[in-house]
């Protein structure tokens, strides 16, 4: 990013339900092989902290059924 630049993202993951995170776990691997190294159970608003950018607001919502693959998190994040 240019300095003072924004990081715009729109991304699938991890459900907060336990139960559906359990699943997607287990399924991931799998659905990686067939979607091309896509991962459903990862922790955006964790992996984007990581990588040393700050979240002011997250917005997460199910966009699809079944949440299996369609938790979405969606946010602005800036390099801290």
């Amino acid at each position: 990013l240019r300095p003072g630049g924004a990081l715009h993202f729109i991304e699938h993951g991890k459900s907060p339900n336990a139960k559906v995170a359990r699943r997607q776990a287990r399924v991931s691997p799998w659905w990686g092989k067939v979607a091309g190294g896509c991962r459903l159970d990862r922790a955006i608003p964790d992996l984007i902290a990581a990588a040393g950018f700050r979240t002011d607001t997250v917005q997460s919502y199910r966009y699809s059924f079944p949440e299996l693959t369609g938790r979405t998190y969606e946010g602005v994040a800036v390099k801290q």
